[in-house]
């Protein structure tokens, strides 16, 4: 079940973590503030994280203010060695990235490299960004996105 992010900050609430939940534009603003980052993500790579337009420029941000920015992912959204995405191209205003995938419309990705992470959310803990070319390596390829070709990756 995809819990929506209001819906997971209320989690983590619940669980006495004190979350708030910021759009876009307030987030960046709230890095400098904030004792930890987190993010969601649509796909992870060996080389890192593809997401909605906003998120490299998030955990630069975090980077500069010297605040942990991690990423909740949960194992279905890992993409193993040798996967790769149909079409990758950048995005001609923003300079961000558009990954292309089959039967969706194309909606605005970048792609922030793991060294700016401190390390992934995962189901079964924190994952460290050194150990993730190993565990990417022993990960399968989700059934949902087996049917899924590709000719280029990051």
């Amino acid at each position: 079940m995809r819990e929506s992010a209001a819906e997971t900050a209320q989690v983590l609430r619940n669980c006495g973590v004190n979350a708030t939940l910021y759009d876009d534009a307030a987030a960046l603003a709230a890095i400098e503030r904030a004792n930890l980052v987190l993010v969601g993500v649509d796909m992870l790579t060996s080389s890192g994280l593809i997401n909605k337009a906003g998120t490299k420029a998030m955990a630069r941000a975090a980077r500069a203010a010297g605040v942990p920015f991690y990423t909740l992912c949960g194992s279905e959204k890992f993409l193993p060695p040798g996967f790769q995405l149909d079409r990758v191209e950048a995005a001609p205003a923003t300079g961000t990235r558009q990954a292309a995938l089959p039967n969706l419309s194309e909606l605005p990705f970048d792609f922030t490299p793991l060294e700016l992470l401190s390390g992934i959310v995962t189901e079964q803990g924190i994952l460290p960004i050194a150990a993730i070319e190993a565990w990417l390596a022993a990960t399968r390829l989700h059934p949902a996105l087996s049917h899924y070709s590709a000719e280029t990756v990051y």
